[in-house]
Order: C-alpha cells, then structure tokens, then sequence
C-alpha cells in the first residue's frame, strides 16, 4: 500500500475526526411523522426535508417547535439551551442524527437530565440534511450562506438531493429560534456549538441580537452566553464570505457581541486534529478572545481522534450535574467577588466566565484526565 503523505494524513484525520459523531449512532426506522407530534428525535422520514428546532423532554423524547402549537417541552419563561451538532457525513442514508443520548463511562443515558432538573428548556436545531456532503467545506458554506459550491441541497436516505430554500441553514436556524423566542422570558439564552456548529452558534448569536435590536424579539431573547466546544473552522477565503475566511468573519461577530452587547464566550478544546494548521483554521485569535479550556482525555489513545472531538460535547452537557471544578496552584480567584477560582464549565456562573473571558489566561485539564466524569476534575491557569 502506497504511503499517506503528510498531507495526505491530515486531511484523513480531520475527515475521521469531524465525521467521528455521525459514524456512532445506530440506525434506526424511518417513520414518517407530523412535525408537532412527540417522538423520538431520531426517527423521521429521511427522504423528507426536516429541519428546525426540537425541544427535549427524556432520552430522546422530543417536540418540534411549530409556531401557534403548543410545546410540552418548551416553556418561555425558562432559561434555555439550544445546542447546534457539526457536520454530519453519511448520516442521512443511515437514518441517524444527533440527540442528547451520549453514555460515556457512568454518565447518565440522558445528558440533559441535570439541565433540566435546574429549570432548563433544552432543544436542538437540526440542520443535518444540509451538513450531509461528502466534503465538509461544502457543509460549512451552508451556514453562512446559499451560494456556496453546493447551494443549499438536502440529503436524502436514497442517496439522491432536493433542492433547498434559498436561504442558508444559519438563517433558517435563527428564524426557527426567534420563532420560538418570540414573548421569550426567560433569565438566559445559551447556545452551544460543537465543531462546524459552533459556527453555526456564532451566526446565529449575532442574527438574533440584531432582531433584538430592532425589536422585532424580547431583550431576554440576546444569548447571554455562547459555548463553543471543539470548534471547527476550515482555512483559506472564501467567495460566499466576500473572500474571508470563515474564522475571520466569526471573530468580527465574538467582537462584536462580547464589546458591545454584553455576550458571554467560552470554548472548550478536546482534540488538536480540527485547529490543526494545515487544513484546519487553529483561529487562535478566536480562542483567546473566550473563557479559554484546554480539556484532557487519558483514557483515549492518540489516534481516537473522533472521541476527543465528541468529548467535548459530552463533557460539557455533562457537567452541569457537577460543582465546576476548582482552580489549583492559584491563590487568587479571577473575580473579586469570587471565594475560591473556578473553571469554566456548564454549571459555572457567568461572573466567573465573563472574569476569565477578559482576562489574559486560559484554563488547563490538570487532574481527573484519567476517569471521564467531570466531578473529579481540577484546572489550573496559564496564559492563553
């Protein structure tokens, strides 16, 4: 067999890596549902468009948010979560997409449990059929715009595409929350990105402060906090974005929403294989302009470049079952008010996120690397 080029290797490794989630799901029956029906998030008809925002009662019991209808598990005056997956290679034909069911060691089936037992509405935006393309350019031009190399066609499990809106699927994720927002009460907004979504996070964040801005949604409606776990971005201009890059164009908006708006910004790195600096866009600047962690995972092996992606996402839903855990080897908290320094962490409070985010350091995985729970884990500082 002919040797993998360097090169060669690290185009694999992102493929393998970003493809990781996608490939760990089972399949399952494509039952034809009505959109305002309780189901089983995963199981819809694959040969049909669906895209849009599902609330989460258990496992993967869910309700997709139709305006006018109502939804048992969304309530306006929660705070609430709304989580963005990445891209989703081969998914479609595979009857699969992402849920919150991501057992790891003794982790609970249901990684939202604890959100929802603190008063947590907790949905997801599906946007999988679009980010079903082989390469995972073509999926990233699809959130920021309909004019990229693929347009915005649409998987289906018989292999063949539809024609989709013209419309990007960044803009059909904002217009489904803001739908859902409108009358929106609750104390926080969080959006959580993992990989190719936490592009999808940052669009959208900026979208529905602008609507905010125009009063066309309630002030609760701003995110207040925006996680970005593991994320992606890919190098080099690109035509759709007036020849930027994509990492580029979101640290115009973190700069903006974090100066301006008051917005929260924190992210998580589990893997190098996604900011590696061949294909992958590292957007250091990105990083250090968050409430920056560094997580660990002993227990994976250096070539499990999947798993250290997806840990991120676990890690993070997980976490908020748990106090964050402490700083070590640090004598001074971040925050004046703070008794003791904290990590960034789910259950963290914003005033300890927001102290870090505007400070020059970063946090680092120090102990707890070697079991996958978080509630063993401590941190300590460096510079970002």
């Amino acid at each position: 067999m002919k040797a993998l080029s360097s090169f060669s290797f690290l185009r694999l490794t992102l493929a393998l890596t970003l493809s990781g989630i996608a490939a760990a799901a089972q399949p399952i029956s494509t039952t034809r549902i009505i959109a305002s029906s309780i189901i089983q998030a995963d199981q819809v008809d694959y040969n049909q468009l669906d895209h849009g925002v599902y609330f989460f009662g258990n496992n993967r019991q869910a309700q997709k948010f139709v305006p006018g209808q109502a939804n048992v598990y969304f309530d306006r005056s929660k705070k609430t979560m709304i989580y963005f997956h990445g891209w989703q290679k081969d998914s479609t034909r595979n009857s699969r997409r992402e849920t919150f069911d991501r057992s790891q060691g003794n982790a609970p089936f249901d990684l939202t449990t604890a959100w929802r037992n603190s008063g947590w509405n907790v949905g997801i935006c599906y946007w999988n059929q679009f980010a079903d393309e082989q390469e995972v350019k073509d999926a990233e031009a699809k959130v920021w715009s309909a004019a990229g190399p693929r347009a915005m066609r649409w998987a289906k499990r018989d292999g063949s595409f539809g024609t989709g809106p013209n419309i990007s699927a960044g803009t059909l994720c904002a217009n489904a929350i803001a739908a859902a927002l409108n009358n929106f009460t609750g104390s926080q907004l969080r959006l959580v990105g993992h990989s190719l979504g936490s592009q999808m996070a940052i669009n959208v964040a900026q979208q529905l402060s602008d609507r905010v801005d125009a009063f066309q949604l309630p002030i609760a409606a701003r995110p207040a906090r925006v996680s970005l776990l593991d994320p992606a971005f890919l190098r080099d201009a690109r035509p759709y974005l007036n020849n930027r890059w994509t990492g580029e164009v979101a640290r115009g908006i973190v700069a903006n929403l974090k100066a301006n708006k008051g917005v929260i910004f924190e992210s998580f790195r589990s893997s190098g294989s996604t900011s590696n600096g061949f294909i992958g866009d590292a957007n250091h600047e990105l990083l250090r302009m968050t409430a920056f962690t560094e997580l660990a995972s002993s227990y994976y092996q250096f070539w499990q470049f999947g798993e250290k992606h997806e840990m991120a996402v676990w890690w993070y839903l997980w976490s908020m079952a748990f106090a964050p855990g402490p700083l070590i080897n640090h004598a001074t908290p971040v925050h004046p008010a703070s008794s003791v320094a904290r990590a960034p962490s789910a259950a963290t409070e914003d005033y300890r996120v927001r102290a870090q985010m505007n400070s020059s350091l970063k946090t680092l995985h120090a102990a707890g690397t070697n079991s996958k729970t978080p509630q063993d884990d401590t941190f300590d500082f460096f510079n970002k």
